[in-house]
Formats: structure tokens, sequence, C-alpha cells
């Protein structure tokens, strides 16, 4: 055993249990001798490690705290922050009857969490999203909890290896019909929109049927058929309560390369290679004795012809979807015929440019 597996083993005994939440799942409630603070305690034996530390040294809004981890080799040993509050399982139990704009409230701030995690390189995929997952605070603050089944997505990985997940709640390529990817975790949001929308009495409204519409898009067994991103799933959900909202997916669908997620960190770096994009075509030298006119319109066709592959190999709009060989499901195949396409795109560019000059000028 090294000195941070002693040190964690010897923080993990600082916590005395006081209660059982869960006698099956080995969850109960714990409080720190030192602080006397209250926290959850897990013992869990499918886990992955990884995720855990990271979401302890990266945390989430609206995923809770994690205090301490220590991993013995076959268990893993879970403190975390306790969230007062009740599931929707729990609410569902005691006959809660939900109503549109609370589901779709509920709803929504989900999507806000799921979307912390998808955003993140390589993505988290939560893998168990469900009602008794989903807590809502006694503050009407909402909570996704549970990332035993959760997993760094891998684009290598044609399938998945470990077989996780809640049936009702799984999407198809859980059982082995795929590799999961940000669509699973949509596909279960839909299922638990569903389950929600069950317990509703506004069945029969427009704002119902909607709803119903946006569940099934959700939960389509194709996952191409599903939402995007939960980013595109939030504003259809948003749409129902206010149809004059536009939705995400016609806006971020034209939104250029690194500014769809609209992650800061993204966008950063988005920027920073434009700006070299326009560094290097408009420094170009031309060693010719050539017109102002020509200088000029060589930089900013060889600038557009840069964008054009950045924006291709980014897949703007879902063109490489289009094109043989791009969507095959094994990754060697999609980038080798990424880097032939892009190869073949640029020198087609740069051979109008020439044809052109030509001709015209």
């Amino acid at each position: 055993m090294n000195v941070n597996e002693a040190e964690n083993r010897l923080s993990i005994s600082y916590y005395k249990e006081i209660a059982t939440l869960n006698k099956e799942h080995h969850i109960s409630i714990v409080q720190h001798i030192g602080s006397n603070k209250i926290y959850v305690k897990k013992t869990l034996g499918v886990y992955n490690s990884t995720v855990y530390a990271f979401i302890k040294e990266h945390p989430i809004n609206g995923i809770p705290n994690i205090v301490d981890v220590y991993d013995d080799g076959t268990r893993l040993t879970v403190i975390e922050e306790y969230i007062s509050g009740y599931s929707l399982l729990e609410m569902s139990n005691a006959d809660h009857i939900f109503t549109i704009v609370e589901i779709v409230s509920i709803v929504t701030k989900l999507c806000n969490i799921v979307a912390s995690l998808h955003d993140l390189n390589p993505p988290i995929i939560h893998r168990d999203i469900k009602p008794s997952n989903v807590i809502v605070s006694t503050e009407g603050d909402v909570y996704l909890i549970d990332l035993n089944a959760a997993k760094f997505f891998d684009e290598t990985k044609s399938e998945d290896t470990a077989l996780l997940g809640t049936q009702g709640y799984a999407a198809p390529e859980q059982y082995g019909f795929g590799s999961s990817s940000v669509k699973t975790d949509i596909y279960a949001v839909g299922a638990l929109i569903s389950h929600l929308l069950s317990l509703c009495e506004e069945k029969n409204t427009i704002e119902a049927n909607r709803l119903y519409q946006v569940a099934d898009k959700c939960m389509q067994i194709d996952p191409r058929k599903r939402y995007n991103s939960v980013s595109m799933l939030k504003s259809a959900l948003i749409r129902i309560i206010d149809p004059t909202v536009k939705t995400a997916q016609n806006y971020n669908s034209w939104m250029i390369p690194g500014f769809r997620s609209r992650s800061p960190i993204k966008m950063f770096i988005a920027v920073l290679c434009y700006l070299i994009i326009a560094w290097l075509s408009f420094t170009l030298k031309d060693n010719n004795q050539t017109t102002i006119a020509i200088i000029v319109y060589e930089r900013v066709f060889f600038f557009i012809s840069l964008l054009s592959v950045v924006f291709f190999v980014c897949n703007y709009k879902g063109i490489r979807q289009k094109l043989p060989l791009s969507s095959s499901p094994n990754p060697y195949v999609r980038i080798i015929s990424t880097i032939m396409y892009s190869i073949v795109l640029l020198f087609s560019l740069l051979f109008i440019m020439l044809l052109i000059e030509s001709i015209f000028i």
C-alpha cells in the first residue's frame, strides 16, 4: 500500500455510520468525526474509479460533491455530499401529480447537468439516468446522483465492454447494439419524460402532446434520429412552454466550429485557430510581380480554402455523414477517410483558384 492509498483509507475511517439508506446497495448516512457534517457513504462493487476521481477534483454543479474516495482494488468507497430532498421515484411512489410546467422545469435543469458532463473532453456518459437517480432538493434544485455506470466516452470503441443500465431507461446500445455516447443519456432522459408524463393529469393538452413528441424523438432506436445534444433537447423543452423561443438545433446548426457547444475553452481554442489561419493566409509572400488585386484575391481564396477544410473536419452541418466511408462504424476508417477527403478538398479548391486566375485575371 502506497502513501496515497494509506491516506485515503485513513480519511475514510473518520466517518461513522448513523443510518442506513439502502442496505442492498450499501448506501448509508455518515457523520464526520471532526466536523460533525453529514454525508452519504457508498460502497460500490461495479464502478469506474477514474470518473469518481475526476469529479472529486472537478466538481460539477448538480452533481453531489465527492469528498473522499478509496479504491481497495475490489470495491470503491465514496463519501459524497448529502442532498436533502426527494428522488423522482420517491415523489412518484407518493402519488405526486406532475404538471407540464413542472416536468419541463425539472428536465430542463437535468439537461444542464448532463450538458456539463457531455461538454467535458472527453465527455462523461452517465448511462443510468432514471427517477431514483434524480433528486429535487427542498430548495427546488435538481441533482443527478450515482455515477456507478458512468464512463468516459471513447470513440474508438464500437460497442460497450460492460453492459450496464436500468431496463426501461437504458438505450439499445447499452445492451450490446453499439457504443454508449451522449445520445445514450438523451435516450434515458426521454424515458424519464415518459415516466413523468404518466403521472401528469394534463395528458390531453397541446403541451402534453408536444412533450410526448420530444420524448419519442429522444427514444429513437437509431441514435442518429435522436437529438444531437442535450442543448437541442433543452431548447425543444423550453419551446413547449414558450413557442416563440428558437430551438438550439436551428441556432446551433449554423454556429461555426468551436462555438456550437458554447464551451469557453473550446471557443477560445477556436478563436486562436481562426487567427492563426488568418495570419498564415494574409502574410503569404508572393515573389512574382503581380498586381495588388491578384495578391488580395489569392490570400482571400487561400483563407477560404483553409476554413473550408476546418469546417469539413469538424463536420459542419453534418457534411461528413453524407460521404462514403465517413459514417463507417469503424473509427479508423472514419479518420483515414476524413484525412483523404480533406486533402482532396484543399487541392480541389487551390486548383479552382488557379483556374479562375488563368481565365479571368
